[in-house]
């Protein structure tokens, strides 16, 4: 079974009060079997963030098929098994590492228990356990990054997406 295929995929945007228009993705075509690691590469404007999000329902595509483990995936429920970290992600300022990762797993309906356990592993294994008590409005663009990975995979997701997940990383990154 695949894990992400995409047929046709079409997305155009409108621009100068919808006069001009950008064909952004013209007739994608994406294969992806389970287990496999996929990166897109080209120059910005190149649709690789455009994709990411029609896969995951953010932005509609003018047509194609889009399907993640043979599911449509448009349906919420195909959606529960994935992670995501956007390029420039943005949290509550006032929550801490912990908090957030807390309220992710609850959104996921993960039992309180398990999140707490899930959230304490995710938050060392992400180099901020000396951090995980401080808001977030404190961390710096790579600790945000981090503790955004963390939470991509708060509900152990089957397919994940990142989204330049370290541009803002340090060498020192995850040393802590």
């Amino acid at each position: 079974m695949k894990a992400l295929e995409i047929k046709n995929l079409k997305k155009t945007f409108r621009s100068n009060f919808l006069i001009k228009q950008y064909h952004i993705l013209k007739g994608i075509d994406i294969s992806i079997e389970k287990g496999e690691i996929y990166g897109f590469l080209g120059p910005n404007g190149a649709g690789k963030t455009t994709t990411m999000k029609c896969i995951l329902g953010i932005i509609f595509p003018d047509s194609g098929q889009i399907s993640i483990f043979g599911n449509p995936a448009n349906r919420p429920e195909t959606r529960k098994n994935v992670g995501f970290l956007p390029e420039q992600p943005y949290f509550y300022d006032y929550l801490t590492a912990k908090e957030l990762l807390i309220f992710t797993g609850m959104l996921f309906s993960i039992p309180k228990k398990k999140i707490k356990k899930k959230a304490e592993e995710l938050i060392q294994m992400v180099g901020l356990k000396d951090k995980k008590d401080v808001k977030l409005k404190k961390f710096s663009k790579g600790m945000i990054q981090r503790v955004g990975l963390a939470q991509a995979l708060i509900n152990e997701p089957d397919f994940i997406m990142l989204d330049e997940p370290f541009s803002a990383w340090t060498p020192s990154a995850g040393k802590n």
